[in-house]
């Protein structure tokens, strides 16, 4: 099948090395994908499956597209697939993970994008929450004062 098969889909930067999706047919005609890599001395097989009629054309070359996904990955040209991830912020002294943020997926490499509305979400929240970050430093420093005073607090529970 592979030597006869054609190649639909070439993926020349994916992060892995070089590969690609080729269609063949069985003896009954039946379609198959093959994902392979080709290497100096021989073509490495990724994963091989049955499409179906759900994500590709009837021609078995051609992914079907949805309304809004995005055709290909900025990162390494693959196809973008409408997923859900963890969106992560690490900056001014804390970790935040927020789960389930709808998101665009890389089904080659991985790479995640999120879109225009879960960016301004995420960035209303994050404005929030370093507002209530300064409130609570000021007042963990207001504290301090107050118990280096003469006639402060001088015992806290």
């Amino acid at each position: 099948m592979v030597f006869e098969g054609e190649i639909i889909e070439d993926y020349p930067r994916d992060v892995r090395g070089h590969s690609c999706l080729m269609l063949g047919f069985t003896a009954k005609g039946r379609p198959v994908h093959v994902v392979c890599a080709p290497k100096e001395d021989y073509l490495g097989i990724i994963t091989v499956y049955v499409p179906t009629k759900e994500k590709w054309e009837g021609d078995f070359s051609t992914r079907k597209r949805k309304e809004g996904d995005y055709v290909k990955c900025l990162y390494c040209g693959g196809e973008m697939e409408r997923s859900v991830s963890t969106y992560t912020v690490d900056r001014k002294g804390y970790h935040l993970f927020i789960k389930e943020v709808p998101a665009y997926t890389c089904a080659q490499c991985g790479e995640k994008y999120f879109g225009e509305e879960e960016v301004e979400a995420i960035q209303q929240l994050i404005q929030k929450l370093e507002a209530r970050l300064e409130e609570v430093r000021a007042a963990k420093e207001g504290f301090a004062q107050l118990v280096g005073k003469p006639g402060g607090l001088r015992y806290c529970v």
